[in-house]
């Protein structure tokens, strides 16, 4: 199965990035369209599941190509769980047992990453969700929380930055760690998010030692 576009084409040398999670073949805060960089990999997964494979071929300014390939096989070779649920998947999977009594909240508006970063995070503290600037607020005046996970770009909207510069003039949260979240990993992004507002930074794609070291270490400071 081969699917074609006429887009902005993928430069050679990031090929292989593209199937990465939380990649691009144009990365940076000034790139000129959204999107997570997980479309692909999640693709590339499912494939794999099937026994396939998929590559690419690109010009750049004149478009991509990929190829799917499958092998031939007979409907009993193909085995589906019957009852096969992500979220209880993923509530049985995050461990409850925090390491710290805190709470932090996560501004993401893509909830796979959101499910992600609190898989990756349930064995140190609870972690409650927003998808978007308006809820995050409202969580934030209803619950004290320690630290909060910003991703910048949040699509219609207000962005990350002015969302948690928002946050920090409720009562309590002025001094409150803010760590951005986000695929904006070009030279010089992360100065321009501490400068906007954000007490650190982690770009994705992230593993998970990464993150859980990073929120150990901001919520291990304030005890």
């Amino acid at each position: 199965m081969k699917v074609k576009d006429t887009g902005i084409g993928i430069p050679r040398q990031s090929s292989r990035l593209i199937f990465e999670p939380f990649r691009q073949a144009s990365e940076g805060f000034s790139r000129s369209f959204e999107g997570l960089g997980i479309g692909l990999t999640v693709a590339k997964k499912f494939i794999e599941m099937m026994g396939g494979e998929i590559a690419v071929e690109s010009d750049v300014g004149k478009g991509s190509e990929f190829i799917v390939k499958f092998p031939i096989c007979s409907h009993d070779d193909l085995e589906f769980p019957k009852d096969f649920s992500y979220e209880k998947l993923l509530d049985e999977q995050i461990i409850h047992n925090y390491k710290y009594s805190s709470e932090v909240l996560l501004i993401e508006d893509d909830e796979a990453t959101a499910n992600i970063v609190r898989f990756y995070l349930g064995e140190i503290c609870k972690t409650d969700w927003a998808y978007n600037a308006k809820t995050a607020i409202s969580m934030a005046e209803k619950k004290n929380y320690s630290a909060i996970l910003a991703d910048i770009n949040l699509g219609i909207g207000m962005d990350g930055i002015e969302a948690v510069n928002l946050i920090k003039k409720i009562k309590g949260y002025k001094s409150i760690p803010i760590i951005a979240v986000t695929a904006y990993a070009l030279y010089g992004d992360r100065e321009k998010f501490l400068k906007l507002g954000c007490t650190h930074y982690i770009s994705k794609p992230f593993g998970k030692n990464d993150i859980v070291a990073l929120v150990d270490k901001v919520l291990g400071s304030q005890l």
